[in-house]
């Protein structure tokens, strides 16, 4: 049969998890909110250069297939009303 001690060594047992927990999920939010773009999540910022993808600032040029898909597309929509 369970007897006191047990019963609050368990409690000690479930408080000790739960305050780990919530040290263990503060530690990651503290992490997250002060790191920089790039940097490891354990192992500090990384050598060399961070990858990153430039900005577009003109649009691509179409190639004739595209421009033949985009009409059948207009034509295909126009018949639910999606063309107007």
């Amino acid at each position: 049969m369970i007897n006191i001690l047990q019963i609050i060594a368990l409690i000690s047992v479930g408080a000790v998890v739960a305050i780990l927990g919530g040290l263990f999920g503060a530690f990651i939010m503290f992490r997250g909110s002060r790191a920089v773009p790039g940097e490891r999540f354990i192992g500090g910022i990384p050598d060399g250069q961070v990858f990153s993808i430039p900005d577009v600032e003109e649009e691509p040029e179409r190639n004739p297939a595209q421009e033949r898909v985009m009409a059948r597309l207009g034509q295909f929509m126009g018949q639910f009303g999606g063309g107007k």
